[in-house]
């Protein structure tokens, strides 16, 4: 079950199913709801932020990495090729993701 996480005023869920809502955390009101991939795939991990982007990790391995705001804009998706039940740690501008095998760091 994911953790919806707040980040700068707003609050990111993600479901089972890869929609991810955003909610304004004053007032409670829905900013948007968006499909993250092709409604095939299942989403475990809990959502993430840092630096002004969300990252949304599929089980496929899939994440999405979306602007932070109250529109959706999704700014890419990339995939490391292993299944991902996880959420992703960031720390110091590097993106960590567990894999069922390997331990994989993303960053400059």
């Amino acid at each position: 079950m994911q953790t919806p996480v707040v980040y700068r005023g707003i609050i990111y869920a993600s479901t089972n199913a890869g929609v991810l809502n955003a909610y304004d955390a004053r007032s409670g009101k829905k900013l948007y709801e968006q499909r993250l991939g092709d409604g095939k795939t299942g989403f475990t991990s809990s959502p993430v932020a840092a630096d002004g982007k969300v990252y949304v990790t599929s089980e496929e391995g899939e994440t999405f990495v979306v602007r932070h705001g109250p529109e959706f804009e999704l700014l890419s998706k990339n995939a490391v090729g292993e299944i991902v039940l996880s959420t992703p740690a960031i720390s110091n501008k590097v993106v960590y993701l567990r894999t069922r095998h390997h331990l994989v760091a993303i960053g400059d």
